[in-house]
């Protein structure tokens, strides 16, 4: 007989794959297609640009990786992520995390650009760092804690065997069975969830709604079944919530089946910001206790120097919007005195033929060229650049041709106004 714990265990995950299939979900529904038309493979915004010019060919490549998954490719697969972390686990030495005050959970490379001493001072200094996961330069005093260092053997076998389990529950579930893909990611997520369970004291995460999210969330809701609880949760916020909190039709896009409901302290960038974790990404139930706010501007290092008389506008692009960005480049470009940039988005792949539109491509992920203007969706970029005193003409994500006219009207005005 299966233990409780370990059925709810496995209910934790399920949430967490569930959500991660609800954000996939609303960005097919912003590109304006489904799964039935280009496919179930996760991670929507790294494929869809692509999946949109050739639909019939994902579509096609999804079903076969998904025959090939539950047919011995899922297996295959967990096996040699087991075999690759045991590997890597027999050189690192083993530590005790009995006496830990808390730490910052690196499950993400983008955690290391976000916390940083000057702005989250307060914060543990205490890094949980992951081998998977491409680490920066830790702060100065700050203390690594390699996760495969609390970790042991055991652990390993029994994060394989909760993988191969839930993988094998999900080919057969109705609903699940077609997002199977999705349990690409059952052996880590089950492998961090055993080393943050460990874990005591204050633990910091920067992930809002995804499988991550609900793992640190869970993980605290599990220490507080116990008496004697330790942990407190603290997020901050690494990405603007604005391409997420909008609504089309009068229907919200972003209908998370998991919402966080630990969390003790939030970091967001401003009122409104914070607003919208309240209203998408946190139970209700949680403002009727308390939960400290705190407010910060994500930094940016802009590079070059303005020193052209022309206008500089900087496109923020995104395979979503795509279509509509080489369309505004078309009318802008024609105006006077206009020195055009596009820079792709950084994690999903761009079209080959913006590459041949007659604007300036920043191809370097960390270059962020000093401009007058920005052309975007509700981006963090958009806060990084208004917290340098450069404004941004913002349109929804999703936005169709035919709004182009009045979108360029507001974006002429917004020129006029900074050029007087």
């Amino acid at each position: 007989m299966i233990p409780r714990a370990r059925i709810r265990l496995f209910a934790d995950y399920f949430a967490a794959i569930k959500n991660e299939i609800a954000v996939d979900e609303m960005f097919l529904v912003l590109s304006k297609t489904s799964a039935e038309e280009v496919g179930h493979f996760p991670r929507v915004p790294h494929w869809i640009g692509k999946a949109r010019r050739q639909p019939y060919l994902a579509r096609t490549a999804s079903r076969l990786a998904r025959i090939i998954w539950i047919f011995g490719g899922s297996m295959i697969y967990l096996l040699l992520e087991y075999l690759k972390i045991l590997r890597i686990h027999q050189s690192v030495d083993t530590l005790s995390c009995a006496h830990l005050d808390g730490a910052i959970l690196g499950l993400s490379a983008r955690v290391y650009k976000i916390i940083t001493p000057e702005q989250f001072p307060m914060l543990p200094q205490t890094w949980l760092t992951l081998p998977w996961v491409t680490q920066h330069e830790l702060p100065d005093g700050a203390n690594e804690l390699p996760i495969l260092s609390i970790l042991n053997r055991r652990d390993l076998l029994s994060a394989l065997a909760d993988a191969v389990i839930v993988t094998l529950y999900m080919r057969r579930h109705r609903y699940l069975s077609h997002w199977v893909l999705q349990s690409y990611t059952a052996f880590r997520w089950f492998l961090v969830r055993r080393a943050i369970d460990r874990l005591s004291g204050t633990l910091v995460t920067t992930a809002h709604f995804d499988r991550w999210a609900v793992l640190v969330d869970r993980s605290v809701r599990e220490c507080r079944r116990t008496h004697g609880c330790s942990k407190r949760l603290v997020v901050t916020q690494h990405g603007s919530m604005g391409p997420l909190n909008q609504e089309s039709d009068k229907v919200t896009r972003l209908n998370l089946p998991t919402r966080m409901q630990q969390v003790d302290e939030l970091y967001a960038y401003n009122i409104n910001e914070a607003t919208a974790f309240l209203s998408e990404v946190l139970v209700n139930s949680i403002t009727a206790r308390e939960i400290k706010y705190h407010f910060f501007k994500p930094l940016i290092t802009l590079s070059g120097e303005l020193i052209s008389s022309r206008t500089r506008v900087l496109f923020v692009g995104h395979p979503i919007c795509e279509k509509f960005h080489i369309e505004a480049f078309k009318k802008i470009k024609s105006w006077n005195d206009i020195e055009v940039y596009y820079k792709p988005h950084p994690k999903s792949t761009m079209s080959e033929s913006l590459a041949e539109v007659e604007w300036t491509l920043i191809s370097e992920e960390h270059f962020f060229p000093i401009v007058d203007l920005l052309v975007s969706y509700p981006s963090t970029l958009v806060l990084e650049y208004e917290g340098r005193g450069i404004p941004a003409s913002i349109h929804p994500l999703d936005i169709n041709l035919g709004d182009l006219p009045s979108y360029l009207e507001k974006t002429q005005r917004i020129i006029d106004g900074k050029a007087g």
